[in-house]
């Protein structure tokens, strides 16, 4: 670690919440998250490790301090390490542990968030005051989608914590990626970005566990066709997703259309006989798979495509037509990142 450099980076102990450390920088030093700090505290005092999941504001970080029970006063001086070693996944039964003082919440989950993204609203619904897990690969979309969904949110006063997993082996490059967008502070009334570093990109651990109210899977194979947001619907999951919620002939098209999904998914493993008995159903799969693409507002400068929004309403009308067949005539490409299908 450089001295010079290390001096400039410190920040001060603000407040503390059991494993929760709040911290504050100097804007221009404010540390990114998965970032690793350390706190000296007093002289006596053993060093204490603390790693950033999230940048509330400007100057502001959260960290989780390791262990857990070390103690660490407020108005301790913590320094950024700028050579922290191998990086480690965190325990995700600490993680849980801590989510009431990483995302503390005033009530349980409420209404209904309308994004405008097609998958998110129909697969995936999203209530305010959820916790919400992106679990994806590195370059799969994920920090995209929450630039994305953090600007469609702004002003709405629908609050949301988002929980981005970064493999513990790709953070490196995670962290080379995210200082090409080192103006894109992720800092926004509605939605608290937390990024923390796990043991893979699997989501299973995370629809497993009952801490969360939803898991988004993000699909490698989807983003390698450039089908995105590669948002998958068979790994995705939301407690909002019932009848009491979202209404019974909603949940009976989810349910329809995953089986369709899920057809289309193991047909490359299935005998020729069998895909030609359901050539009707893939078809149907595939137009659904594509209608499911979306441009985003926040990269129109990027893709030359602007930013759609689509009502739930429209979105579920939709998804109901192709799946009973009234779009058979076309080809999945005329169904590709837009919003609504074309009028005949």
């Amino acid at each position: 670690m450089h001295h010079a450099d290390s001096g400039m980076r410190r920040g001060t102990v603000h407040t503390v919440h059991d494993a929760v450390v709040d911290i504050r920088f100097a804007p221009e030093w404010l540390p990114m998250p998965t970032s690793l700090l350390i706190s000296t505290g007093d002289m006596e005092a053993a060093p204490v490790q603390l790693r950033v999941v999230a940048q509330l504001d400007h100057e502001t970080v959260r960290a989780l301090r390791s262990p857990a029970n070390t103690p660490i006063t407020i108005g301790s001086a913590v320094t950024t390490l700028a050579n922290a070693g191998l990086d480690h996944p965190l325990d995700l039964a600490t993680l849980h542990r801590a989510l009431d003082q990483l995302a503390p919440r005033g009530t349980a989950p409420h209404g209904l968030i309308a994004t405008g993204i097609k998958v998110i609203d129909v697969f995936c619904p999203l209530q305010a005051g959820m916790r919400v897990a992106l679990c994806g690969a590195l370059k799969v979309g994920t920090f995209v989608f929450m630039r994305e969904l953090t600007q469609r949110l702004q002003g709405h006063a629908q609050s949301l914590a988002l929980f981005t997993t970064i493999a513990a082996a790709d953070a490196d490059a995670w962290r080379a990626m995210r200082q090409e967008w080192a103006h894109a502070v992720i800092v926004g009334s509605e939605v608290t970005a937390f990024q923390i570093l796990t043991a893979s990109n699997d989501p299973t651990p995370f629809t497993q566990a009952t801490a969360w109210d939803a898991v988004i899977g993000f699909s490698p194979a989807l983003a390698e066709a450039r089908l995105y947001p590669a948002i998958d619907p068979l790994h995705s999951t939301s407690r909002a997703l019932t009848a009491e919620v979202v209404g019974e002939d909603h949940v009976a098209l989810v349910r329809n259309a995953r089986l369709h999904l899920s057809e289309l998914a193991e047909a490359s493993a299935r005998a020729e006989a069998w895909r030609t008995t359901r050539s009707a159903r893939l078809h149907r799969a595939r137009l659904l798979r594509s209608y499911l693409t979306q441009p985003f507002y926040v990269s129109a400068a990027f893709s030359g495509r602007a930013g759609v929004s689509i009502a739930r309403r429209d979105t579920r009308a939709d998804c109901a037509a192709i799946l009973a067949g009234s779009h058979d005539h076309r080809d999945p490409q005329t169904l590709y990142l837009r919003g609504r299908p074309p009028q005949p």
